[in-house]
This record gives structure tokens, C-alpha cells and sequence, in this order.
């Protein structure tokens, strides 16, 4: 597996998380209702209480809402082809000519998709050689 295909596994993991938590409701917000934080859903007239000791969490979980994780996933896949596609040009130009491909399997990565990575370094698939 090259550190580009783990990266894209990890993205469709989290994506095939946010579309399970979504099917609830794509859209979180956070309210207060009798003295406590309430993680409300749009869909949702009820909404979800958290007691004072753990109500700081909800405006967590309603910034990382199923719409924004999905949002993220296509943003981090299209950061990946951009880095690849000026990778590849500035090697086809000035380099050895070698496909995304090869460049990938042989380490040659860049730097975006690297750092990218890195948040998944806790992964048991992820490797020591691919830590920037």
C-alpha cells in the first residue's frame, strides 16, 4: 500500500462515517435550553442535552458536524490531486519522467499529501517511513 492509497482509505473512512452520523441530519447546532448546552440536529426538535460538566463538548460536535467532515473529505481529495498533478509536472519537465504511479510507490511524494498523512500516524497501516 502507498502512503497515497492509505490516505484515501482514511478519507473514505471518515466520509462513510459522516454519511452514517448524517442520515440523522447533515446540519448541528448548538442552543441552550434550561441551563444546559443542547447539540441540536435540523431535523431534530428535541435535541440532545449535555450537563454542565461536559456541555463544553457539544460546540465541538457541532463544528465537526456530518456536512463539514464531508466538505473536508473533498477538499483533502482534491488537495491530493492537485499535489500530484504539479508533481508530476515538475517531474515530466525537469525530472525523471516516472508516472504518479511509480513516483508514489517509490516514496517520491509530495509534501501535501505527506502531511496529510500524518493526521492518521495512530493508524496501524501507517508507516514510520512516511513521518515527515
Amino acid at each position: 500500500m502507498t502512503i497515497t492509497e492509505f490516505l484515501l482509505a482514511r478519507i473514505a473512512e471518515d466520509e462513510s462515517g459522516a454519511r452514517k452520523a448524517g442520515t440523522y441530519s447533515a446540519q448541528w447546532s448548538v442552543g441552550d435550553e434550561f441551563n444546559e448546552t443542547v447539540l441540536l440536529a435540523a431535523d431534530d426538535q428535541f435535541g440532545h442535552t449535555f450537563d454542565s460538566a461536559y456541555g463544553q463538548i457539544a460546540p465541538h460536535i457541532a463544528k465537526w458536524n456530518p456536512a463539514r467532515v464531508l466538505a473536508e473529505c473533498e477538499a483533502k481529495r482534491l488537495a491530493i490531486n492537485a499535489a500530484w498533478n504539479d508533481h508530476e509536472r515538475i517531474e515530466g519537465e525537469w525530472g525523471t519522467c516516472k508516472s504518479i504511479e511509480q513516483m508514489d510507490a517509490l516514496g517520491d511524494v509530495p509534501e501535501v499529501v505527506t502531511a496529510l498523512a500524518s493526521v492518521y500516524a495512530d493508524h496501524p497501516d501507517y508507516r514510520d517511513e512516511w513521518r515527515a
